[in-house]
């Protein structure tokens, strides 16, 4: 076992290029690990300008000055952020309020419709077998609605942080998409003149990344919003609430899918 882990660790450090790339992950992951929370709207900073340097990039290439790309990208973002926080989260809130009212109605129609079911299908169940299945799952939807809905108070009680990543996250966007160049040249000082294999390591997490990132938030807007109007023309209730959770649902596959077909169902 340890001539085992010897050969590995020849054959993975022995070139200081890897060392090197190892000790700036490690050192990456450990700082997010031990101080994440309290430089968390740094980091969300950090990938909303990481996002719109993409934008940036593009009217740089047609021919427009980086600083005017800049502030037509961080106006955008800040127009879609304002339409989401004026606009959709005060009105996907309510429904989401009603939707927590109206559970306990659901749950006894629901349940009233099961119960039909040993009259027209005596074969397949009969009444003891579905109350033992109702009394196993449980149907007071009233209490689950309170405890979501005191969950979600709770989180959102702190007015001060709220106000922290409304008005520090946009400041520091703007300044991370301005002062790229110098950012990048003040952090790249305290790195070790020879690493060719971070650089390139970088470039093509860089292109696989950043290519997978962006194709998921234009995924999510577009689903979302196709599954709202759809939504909408079929009647349903909650429609923009709905239409939120099936958007942010590609962001697992398969099972993102599964999960918000209950309450779409519902």
């Amino acid at each position: 076992m340890t001539k085992l882990f010897v050969r590995w660790f020849r054959r993975n450090f022995s070139n200081p290029q890897a060392v090197i790339l190892a000790v700036i992950l490690l050192f990456l992951f450990t700082s997010i690990w031990l101080i994440g929370s309290i430089i968390m709207p740094l980091l969300i900073a950090i990938v909303i300008a990481y996002l719109l340097e993409w934008a940036v990039t593009a009217m740089q290439k047609g021919g427009i000055p980086r600083p005017v790309g800049v502030v037509v990208s961080f106006l955008g973002f800040i127009t879609v952020s304002l339409t989401i926080i004026i606009g959709i989260v005060p009105l996907a809130g309510s429904q989401l309020e009603a939707l927590f009212s109206d559970l306990p109605q659901m749950a006894t129609r629901i349940k009233t419709l099961l119960m039909t079911l040993p009259e027209k299908y005596p074969e397949f169940v009969t009444a003891e077998q579905l109350n033992n299945i109702l009394n196993q799952f449980n149907f007071n939807f009233a209490n689950i609605g309170d405890v979501l809905v005191s969950f979600s108070l709770e989180g959102f009680k702190n007015i001060v942080s709220i106000l922290i990543y409304m008005i520090l996250v946009p400041l520091l966007v703007f300044f991370f998409l301005k002062d790229k160049q110098k950012i990048l040249a003040w952090f790249l000082r305290w790195l070790p003149s020879e690493r060719e294999l971070s650089t390139r390591v970088w470039l093509e997490v860089d292109g696989q990344i950043g290519a997978y990132a962006r194709g998921k938030v234009v995924e999510i807007f577009i689903v979302g919003d196709v599954s709202y109007v759809a939504f909408m023309a079929f009647g349903l209730n909650y429609a923009l609430l709905l239409g939120v959770f099936v958007g942010f649902s590609v962001l697992i596959p398969y099972i993102g899918a599964t999960i918000v077909t209950i309450p779409v169902a519902l």
